[in-house]
């Protein structure tokens, strides 16, 4: 825990030769405490079990890095947020997990942090934001996250699986096409770049991944049951306002203005969030759904911004060319020199993002429809 303290309070204004080391050897010190807490609680008595996580609670979460976290130094938030996101890496102990769990998100109480956390992803400083988005992206497999961050909105029924006759499955089937459709083509065939620099779309290789994370994430999921209930008007919200979800949105809507890596981790978090099975974020992906705050509402949204952007330069896809060739090392010009650095490594993900997605659907979809029917 003392190297834990020592991190957060190196001295961020004396950078040098020695401040690189100075900060590894605390990271590497805490880290053998953790694994040290891990090996000490997996052979323990319960008692001993509950005695030691509530001193990791105590100790090191509230009394050491909970104060770095509601601060507003970039560095100490930076540091802390590194620390939290290391610890969740490593750690395999269920117990120590869901105590680093419940401290983030679920303690009562701490709600307030929940929501700093998740304010932290659109700070001004792009570091803090990245390092706050690689803190979800390794929190949302964890177990009770999704629930604390998404689930908890839900207001509607849980539908149970029914068997389909002949003619729903044809009818489930055509919807999967359209909605496959739909977003497979956000972005106009004149503004898409894949293909014109690879050679293909690279559509097979997202639909085999998309069917492991879907299975993945099936694998891991709460197992969520509710009464049967009609299908409903697919413009009619039946969640509450997610602060996660609708900061994550936000994040989406703004692809084109953002650097490139955080445009990574925003579409990682968000493709996560789309191999989830869940009533909630199938309505959110429908694309029949007309709010302003579903996933293709705001995908559509950013497309229209970016064909704007190409009326008003006519050199736009030229160098969308370049930036992807440069993107996949294919080029050694300076993409720096080029204008709109950030638009164009936007538009390319926003590309690559839409295909995901789609893949994505038709995995999760084609997986339900078969289960339905061959269970």
């Amino acid at each position: 825990v003392c190297d834990c303290v020592e991190l957060c309070r190196v001295d961020y204004a004396a950078r040098g030769s020695a401040f690189g080391s100075t900060l590894t050897w605390h990271m590497d010190a805490y880290l053998s405490w953790l694994d040290y807490c891990e090996q000490f609680v997996s052979c323990a008595s319960e008692n001993l079990k509950t005695s030691v996580c509530d001193a990791i609670t105590e100790v090191l979460l509230r009394g050491s890095l909970l104060s770095r976290l509601t601060q507003a130094s970039e560095e100490d938030l930076q540091v802390s947020l590194s620390v939290v996101t290391r610890s969740l890496q490593v750690l395999i102990s269920e117990r120590i997990l869901r105590t680093f769990v419940c401290f983030l998100l679920c303690s009562d109480g701490q709600a307030a942090l929940q929501h700093r956390l998740i304010g932290l992803c659109n700070h001004l400083s792009d570091d803090v934001c990245q390092s706050a988005l690689q803190l979800f992206d390794v929190l949302l497999p964890l177990p009770s996250v999704v629930n604390s961050l998404l689930f908890c909105y839900w207001h509607g029924e849980v539908p149970a699986n029914q068997f389909l006759t002949d003619e729903e499955l044809f009818k489930e089937r055509e919807r999967l096409e359209d909605a496959v459709d739909r977003y497979s083509t956000v972005v106009p065939g004149k503004l898409c770049s894949c293909a014109e620099v690879t050679g293909e779309s690279g559509i097979e290789l997202y639909l085999l991944e998309a069917h492991r994370q879907v299975a993945y994430y099936r694998s891991i999921s709460v197992k969520w049951e509710g009464e049967s209930g009609e299908e409903g008007d697919a413009s009619a919200l039946v969640w509450g306002e997610s602060p996660f979800l609708s900061g994550m949105t936000s994040k989406l809507e703004a692809i084109l203005d953002q650097p490139y890596e955080i445009n990574l981790l925003v579409t990682a978090i968000l493709s996560k969030v789309a191999c989830l099975s869940h009533p909630m974020v199938d309505q959110w992906m429908d694309y029949r759904q007309t709010s302003s705050v579903s996933l293709l509402s705001v995908l559509q949204k950013v497309s229209r911004d970016l064909q704007a952007h190409s009326e008003h330069s006519p050199g736009l896809l030229l160098n969308l060319l370049e930036a992807r060739r440069r993107l996949l090392g294919l080029d050694t010009s300076d993409l720096l020199s080029m204008p709109h650095n950030n638009l164009l490594e936007g538009a390319v993900v926003l590309e690559e993002f839409v295909k995901e997605v789609a893949s994505i659907i038709f995995a999760k979809k084609s997986s339900e429809l078969l289960s339905i029917n061959y269970q």
